[in-house]
Parts: structure tokens; sequence; C-alpha cells
């Protein structure tokens, strides 16, 4: 099996969120909290998937928490 590419977590984190933005229920939900802030939460999710995918070590928040206090999700 190949190893994953920092370049495929970027793409993944990408491709997902695009989908997130056009969703009916979700994207408002993170457009709300997000719309001038997407290039930052990107390059923070793309940390946070580097350090469990790649065991980089790079990304030291809390996202449990962070979400659960989005009341809509």
């Amino acid at each position: 099996m190949d190893a994953i590419t920092p370049e495929q977590i970027s793409r993944m984190v990408d491709d997902f969120y695009a989908s997130i933005r056009l969703h009916p229920r979700l994207g408002p939900i993170f457009e709300a909290r997000l719309a001038a802030k997407w290039d930052s939460h990107h390059d923070k999710l793309k940390a946070f998937w580097r350090s469990v995918l790649l065991t980089s070590g790079e990304y030291n928040g809390r996202p449990v928490p962070a979400h659960n206090a989005i009341g809509e999700l």
C-alpha cells in the first residue's frame, strides 16, 4: 500500500469542505462561522489530518469541544 502524502490530505480537505459549503443544511452553518476564515480553517484542518494520518504532531487543538459548542450540529 502506498503511503498517504500531505498533498493527498490537502486535496481531501479541500474537496470535502467544497462539498460541505454546497450542502443545504451544513453549508450555512459553516459559512456563518467561517465566511472570512476559510483559508485559515483549512490550514488548521490539514494540520489536524496530517497529525492523525502521518503522526506529524503539528496539531494541538481540541476539535470535539469546538464542534460540540455549535448547537446546530
